[in-house]
């Protein structure tokens, strides 16, 4: 039965890579799976991101007669409903940055010390940022560090003024970077008339020029 689940959302999963590349694609809601939704359980979802966390997967003892060790349903999203994805999302990112903290106090001061001191090591990512130049500083701070760091919990300060906050002026930095990347003057995001609604322009082409403004 599970050999026969995994031919199944493999065969979905390659129909699925074929559609996207069809001049008319067929809604990516025809690969939802209701019964899947349904059932859907965030918490042997968490326990399925640690244990693929926790070991190597084992592709090249994988003879295609029977499914990979850790093969699961989780392992084609496309199969889920939007609700069920943005759960997905929600808790990989809080296992990210947990994981991510970890590792980071254990660089820090080793294994051991980081099971004892690590609410006191600093495993955040801070952004220092000046509002005249807003997406400018948070482009190079996104260059300047790793995909690793980023997982880390962020942390905004704005040049010359208090101390880093515990929330508030990190969400004013996300409201003012989104009103700044929906300017029509950037150019990443347009409005559509038949909908009235605004989404990535797919004509958008980076312009250092307007960097250097913010």
């Amino acid at each position: 039965l599970i050999s026969g689940i995994h031919a199944a959302l493999e065969l979905m999963k390659r129909l699925r890579e074929i559609n996207e590349k069809r001049v008319q694609p067929i809604s990516y809601t025809s690969f939802y799976i209701p019964e899947l939704t349904d059932i859907f359980d965030v918490r042997k979802f968490a326990n399925w991101l640690i244990q693929r966390h926790s070991r190597e997967k084992a592709i090249n003892s994988y003879s295609g007669q029977s499914p990979p060790p850790d093969f699961s349903v989780f392992d084609y999203p496309f199969v889920f409903d939007v609700a069920c994805k943005a759960k997905m999302l929600e808790t990989e990112a809080k296992l990210s940055q947990d994981l991510a903290m970890e590792k980071a106090s254990s660089a820090i001061i080793g294994p051991h010390l980081a099971r004892i001191l690590g609410p006191f090591v600093q495993t955040y990512v801070i952004f220092e940022v000046s509002r005249s130049r807003l997406i400018s500083d948070t482009l190079d701070h996104l260059a300047m560090h790793s995909p690793a760091d980023l997982k880390r919990p962020l942390k905004v300060r704005f040049s010359d003024e208090e101390a880093i906050d515990d929330g508030g002026v990190l969400k004013e930095f996300f409201i003012l970077i989104m009103r700044e990347l929906l300017n029509p003057a950037y150019g990443m995001f347009k409005e559509y008339p038949e909908s009235r609604m605004l989404w990535f322009n797919e004509n958008y082409c980076y312009n250092p020029s307007f960097k250097r403004t913010f």
